[in-house]
């Protein structure tokens, strides 16, 4: 802060002893230079009174970050990868994705069917996305790698993560087109992997709750059920077992053999009745805590705005009280500008405080913890 104060003084001091300026000039340079110092020293105070509740943040994202890692909460290069493949495969017959380099990076060439670049081109049209370069390559296939974390930079691959609009692309093509009564998968794990779950068999499923209001987020939920039992598990362990299965998991081939398909689909409509029990709560907690969040961004931005409406009144009226009013008209054009955008963002908020919400299946099945 001293640092800027000292370089604005500077500034203010070599104009002055340059002695080209009118006496006029000279009142209107420190006017100036005492106006962005005073707008310094406000932005300073702000950042001082939200430091506090930065710090407090910070502490609060970092167990996020940790408890993230802990339970493999993360997207890696192979699951776009097979995530890709596999849709591929189911959507667009024709399509081919051959990988041509697996490190860390997965490197393949894309040669999409004419239907997925129709379909391709049209979502992109309706999503108003730009025309992406999958689609630039008429013939031939076109050299993609999927990097989720953006370490290329400057290459002629064309770089896959989560949030890319083919990506984007393929998710909504899914959940348009799933099928409900698809069959549960059977997969299995050794319990040296999570050794807070007894061996046995537990039938699962997961699905993906969505808000959208002031904010819009979705989190995956997750439930397993021991068989032989009615006990259903929603907490932690529910998570860490099916993400670890997913990541270490085995196809478990002999499910069939060992479990009657009837007992695995009454446990997973149990899994599934206890979310969606729980989905109420968490769509009237998101309605309040939605609330919260437009009552403080309408406060905020109320508070911000005032704040210059203020300031500019106060200009207006120092200058009726020195009699200038050249700047008059043009102050109040600006006045009624900060008046109506303060109008505009407080409706937003309004508008946005009817909170839209919707949970969709994802996966369900099956686990032999052995």
């Amino acid at each position: 802060m001293d640092g800027v104060i000292g370089e604005e003084i500077k500034k203010l001091s070599n104009s002055l002893l340059r002695g080209k300026l009118t006496t006029q000039e000279e009142e209107n340079r420190i006017d100036q230079t005492e106006q962005a110092l005073a707008n310094l020293k406000r932005h300073n105070d702000d950042l001082e009174d939200e430091a506090a509740s930065l710090v407090a943040h910070g502490d609060f994202i970092l167990n996020k970050v940790k408890a993230a890692k802990e339970l493999q909460r993360f997207i890696t290069n192979e699951d776009l990868y097979l995530f890709t493949s596999n849709l591929l495969d189911c959507y667009f017959t024709g399509s081919q994705l051959i990988e041509i380099e697996k490190s860390e990076i997965i490197k393949c060439e894309l040669e999409l069917s004419v239907d997925a670049k129709l379909e391709l081109g049209e979502y992109l049209v309706k999503n108003k996305l730009s025309r992406n370069l999958l689609l630039k390559e008429e013939h031939g296939r076109v050299k993609i790698a999927f990097d989720n974390h953006q370490k290329m930079t400057r290459s002629k691959w064309v770089s896959i993560n989560q949030f890319h609009p083919f990506v984007k692309f393929l998710m909504d093509k899914k959940r348009a087109e799933r099928d409900i009564n698809s069959p549960p998968i059977a997969t299995s794990i050794s319990q040296y992997h999570i050794q807070e779950i007894e061996v046995g068999y537990y039938a699962f499923y997961v699905s993906r709750w969505s808000v959208q209001g002031v904010n819009t987020s979705e989190q995956l939920v997750y439930s397993i059920s021991p068989t032989g039992s009615e006990q259903v598990i929603t907490d932690v362990r529910a998570e860490k077992l099916i993400n670890l299965t997913v990541v270490e998991g085995k196809r478990w081939e002999e499910a069939s053999r060992v479990l009657k398909h009837d007992v695995i689909l009454n446990h997973i409509d149990c899994c599934r009745d206890e979310l969606d029990d729980q989905y109420g709560i968490y769509v009237e907690e998101a309605k309040r805590s939605n609330d919260d969040r437009a009552d403080i961004q309408q406060f905020n931005i109320k508070k911000h705005y005032d704040r210059k409406i203020a300031r500019l009144n106060d200009l207006i009226k120092e200058k009726e009280r020195m009699n200038d009013t050249r700047m008059r008209p043009a102050n109040l054009g600006k006045l009624a500008k900060l008046e109506s955008r303060l109008a505009e963002q407080l409706e937003s908020f309004d508008r946005k405080r009817k909170v839209e919400h919707d949970k969709v299946d994802v996966i369900m099945g099956v686990i032999h913890v052995n």
